[in-house]
């Protein structure tokens, strides 16, 4: 069965490098013959947080918007978060977009994270913030990262990798992040296959 990825991106500004890191993330996943669907703050228009969708008793009487995204996530086999740094944090449309799921979107599946900055950090510590975001909810994430600092030059508006973000191997490094991403969902599905949900 092919695998599915739900690519989340986190910045919601005007100018943003998002679209660059979003388009240089997706190739790849393509190229590895896996599907990326693309979960947009910007075109999804989520809220600021105030009911879960896992507080509704009834998930019917959610909003249409927050049952069509849950279904959306639902169907993914892991994640794959596109990260700017925001005060040595996550961005708030990021978190708030997490927190619109409960455990049941996130638990026992893999996600890996790519982040970036114009500095010179490449915002390790959205990383470093986002991690037990994600273990809270019961998913997993994947060891291997990618930091991209000054991604403005690193990687050209379509995506593609600047001369300078060739010869910083780049590419190698988002391989070995998904190549850690597919290992480790084929292996939480086989698992699952055989063994059945993870105990509650």
């Amino acid at each position: 069965m092919a695998l599915k990825y739900a690519v989340v991106l986190a910045s919601v500004r005007q100018v943003r490098n998002a679209d660059r890191v979003a388009k240089f993330v997706t190739k790849a996943i393509a190229a590895q013959g896996i599907e990326a669907l693309l979960m947009d703050p910007v075109e999804l228009k989520f809220p600021v947080l105030e009911k879960p969708i896992h507080w509704y008793q009834d998930k019917t009487q959610a909003p249409q918007w927050l049952q069509d995204a849950e279904k959306q996530l639902l169907s993914c086999d892991g994640f794959v978060f596109l990260s700017a740094e925001y005060n040595r944090n996550v961005p708030p449309a990021l978190s708030n977009f997490i927190d619109h799921f409960g455990h049941n979107v996130f638990t026992s599946k893999p996600s890996a994270i790519v982040t970036y900055s114009l500095g010179g950090q490449g915002g390790a510590c959205a990383r470093s913030a986002l991690i037990p975001m994600i273990m809270e909810l019961g998913g997993v994430v994947s060891p291997a990262t990618v930091a991209l600092p000054q991604v403005n030059k690193q990687l050209n508006e379509d995506g593609s990798l600047t001369e300078q973000g060739a010869g910083a191997g780049f590419d190698a490094r988002l391989n070995k992040v998904l190549s850690q991403l597919e290992w480790y969902t084929k292996a939480i599905n086989n698992h699952r296959s055989g063994f059945g949900n993870i105990p509650s």
